[in-house]
């Protein structure tokens, strides 16, 4: 019963278009692979009918929380969009993050993960 419930509402979200918070799946979600030393490259794909190319203010916030939450798993303070990159096929918006324990004078864009994971943090592309 609980495989059929987990199917039916796996189908619906398929149906409807729609993409959550989730790991990258079937209907989406975040990706990150390690490139060198503290860099990342965190990835979205999503979908759905408000997922036109350029992305949604709800796809921009997944995924600066996941950059927000990686830092923090790699026991880091803060993180800095070196780069930001969109596809149209398949759907995806990606940045390159560089991780940091501190900030210094120089890195006024760094985000400190734990005001963006409380939502008092504005965010990056308004910054």
């Amino acid at each position: 019963m609980k495989h059929m419930i987990a199917t039916v509402v796996t189908l619906l979200a398929l149906a409807t278009g729609c993409t959550t918070y989730h790991q990258a799946g079937l209907s989406g979600g975040y990706r990150d692979k390690h490139l060198d030393g503290n860099r990342y490259q965190v990835s979205f794909f999503y979908n759905g009918p408000r997922a036109v190319f350029g992305g949604t203010d709800s796809v921009r916030r997944f995924l600066e929380r996941r950059c927000a939450e990686l830092t923090i798993e790699k026991g880091m303070k803060y993180f800095v969009i070196e780069s930001e990159a969109r596809s149209a096929v398949p759907m995806k918006l990606e940045y390159t993050i560089r991780l940091m324990t501190a900030r210094t004078a120089d890195d006024k864009v760094a985000r400190d993960a734990t005001k963006v994971l409380q939502g008092t943090s504005s965010p990056i592309h308004n910054e």
